[in-house]
């Protein structure tokens, strides 16, 4: 039994958080540096509500 893929992929993941991330009014990015990784941000706008 293998444990680890030739292929690697972000598959369905990444389009399904978009998505969420969305619905909720904010955006998602990505930084990747080839051979270190990839760092995934994710900003939501804040409502304050003062009474």
């Amino acid at each position: 039994m293998q444990l680890t893929r030739e292929v690697s992929g972000l598959g369905p993941g990444l389009t399904l958080c978009k998505y969420i991330v969305e619905l909720h009014h904010g955006v998602i990015g990505v930084e990747s540096t080839p051979g270190k990784g990839s760092t995934f941000r994710v900003l939501f706008p804040i409502e304050y509500n003062y009474l």
